[in-house]
């Protein structure tokens, strides 16, 4: 059972007008008075310097359920209300001898809801923005400080963090794009987060998605916006490349490796969209072939810069290419396992009772059945392109192969290259090189086959998700394995 308790603002400078409480059943005990402070000017964060008239943070009472606190800074000292009732010195009384808070800050608009799961250590209040975790911003917090109750008074000093590793990333606004506000942002190196609860232990708990999944929704600031994450640098990585992207943009930028980011610092970068950047307009990078659905495809397999290359290989609902293809080395495996019954993601009541998704006979599996499920936080496509650019779903793919006319070449622009080439019913065409696949540490079929990945997962069976395989004597949908390492072939959805 889901309670919510209120609707919260929490955006520098600014706190909504809090509902009042919906009427509580009588309390027993004395309600108790709250004296919390924060420790110094400074709020902890990087890009928050000092607290500014209508910040607020939440305040939760390790083991008290469905209520909580809520302090707003004023300009000159924090005040304490509560919600969802008053506290009561019974309830205090309750706790034991050891008495803790956990303190949470966002700096964008958050709604708080208590989850009642059935027993205390599932239970929690959880923390989403317009029904969603709140990615690509940050948050604050101090988790299990002590308090001191001094007869009906509770006392306390809160020092407000940033989360470990966490960095900060400021585009400044510039030429008419001051706002930033129709942009998401994505970075290979960037794991977004975001804190999605606090458990009644005062446990905080965290979403963490894969590096360069794209986010919207960064904090705006100055005359930009700031987007946040989890910095993850990787060897094989030899530059941070940062995007912005709209429906019709592809902004990009470039920084060395030598000069790495570090968690807990702000970076600002050069006015955006000034100095540095490189655009690339959506229309430029996709084919319109005339199909009936209005689908166009991207010119190149992601990862290539010319037709015939053949560009990166992703294993189904990965973002990075990688070294070794495996079950071993998959992003949705559980931890320490390496078989086809461990997937911890993108589930379905397939029937296979022994795998992890079943509980005896019964499926308890998420039931998502495509990578636009979860919003394409999993898309290898929306997540280096963004925009309305998406991996093609497996209807896609059927369109295009019986609308239009398909031709095995072994000469593309004057060079040998295999694959296929596809004409529409506006005559423009479209070619795949047959790239062949990855799997453990080697590449596979490259110049004889193409494979190529959709964004549906098999509905018979978890393991496997939906594809396009061609050779010289033919080209068909068919599954397989999600661990390979596949082509990606972008779409462009007006």
């Amino acid at each position: 059972m889901k309670k919510t308790i209120l609707y919260l603002c929490l955006a520098a400078g600014l706190l909504s007008c809090a509902k009042e409480p919906a009427p509580q059943e009588e309390t027993k005990g004395v309600p108790m008075t709250f004296e919390i402070s924060v420790a110094g000017t400074k709020a902890g964060g990087i890009a928050k310097q000092s607290w500014a008239d209508g910040d607020a943070i939440c305040v939760f009472i390790v083991g008290i359920p469905e209520k909580y606190l809520v302090l707003s800074y004023d300009g000159s000292c924090w005040r304490t209300f509560p919600v969802g009732g008053d506290i009561t010195d019974d309830e205090i009384d309750n706790l034991g001898e050891n008495y803790s808070l956990t303190a949470v800050y966002f700096p964008v608009s958050v709604g708080i809801a208590y989850e009642d799961n059935g027993e205390d250590a599932k239970n929690k209040f959880s923390f989403k923005n317009d029904g969603k975790p709140v990615y690509g911003s940050y948050y604050l917090y101090d988790e299990k400080d002590t308090f001191t109750v001094e007869g009906t008074t509770v006392k306390a000093i809160l020092t407000m963090q940033i989360p470990e590793g966490m960095v900060q990333l400021y585009f400044p606004g510039g030429e008419g794009k001051e706002s930033l506000d129709d942009f998401t942002f994505s970075c290979p190196m960037i794991r977004p987060v975001a804190c999605v609860a606090v458990g009644l232990d005062g446990t905080i708990q965290e979403s963490v998605l894969q590096r360069g999944a794209r986010v919207g929704g960064g904090m705006p600031y100055g005359q930009g916006a700031i987007f946040a994450g989890r910095y993850d640098n990787p060897d094989e990585t030899a530059k941070h490349t940062f995007s912005l992207t709209n429906a019709s943009e592809i902004w990009t930028i470039s920084v060395d490796r030598e000069t790495p980011l570090e968690g807990g610092k702000l970076y600002t970068f050069p006015n955006f969209p000034e100095d540095g950047w490189y655009i690339e307009l959506a229309h430029n990078q996709y084919v319109d072939l005339g199909l009936p659905s209005g689908t166009k495809w991207a010119t190149c397999n992601l990862g290539a810069a010319y037709p015939e290359d053949y560009g990166d290989y992703f294993a189904w609902g990965e973002l990075q290419p990688k070294g070794n293809y495996g079950w071993d080395t998959y992003e949705w495996m559980q931890e320490g396992q390496s078989d086809e019954g461990h997937i911890t993601k993108y589930t379905v009541a397939d029937g296979q009772t022994d795998c992890i998704w079943y509980d005896g006979g019964t499926f308890v599996g998420d039931g998502k059945t495509s990578l636009q499920d979860y919003d394409n936080v999993d898309d290898a496509a929306y997540a280096a392109l963004g925009g309305k650019f998406r991996m093609p779903t497996d209807a896609d793919w059927e369109e295009l192969l019986d609308k239009c006319t398909k031709e095995w070449k072994t000469m593309v622009n004057g060079y040998a290259h295999n694959g296929y080439l596809f004409t529409g019913p506006n005559n423009n065409t479209l070619f795949l090189p047959a790239a062949g696949g990855r799997h453990d540490t080697s590449l596979e079929g490259a110049g004889s086959s193409g494979i190529y990945w959709s964004s549906s997962l098999d509905e018979y069976s978890s393991a496997y998700a939906k594809s396009v395989f061609s050779w010289s004597e033919s080209v068909y949908r068919y599954s397989d394995y999600r661990f390979y390492g596949f082509s990606v072939r972008p779409v462009y959805h007006d």
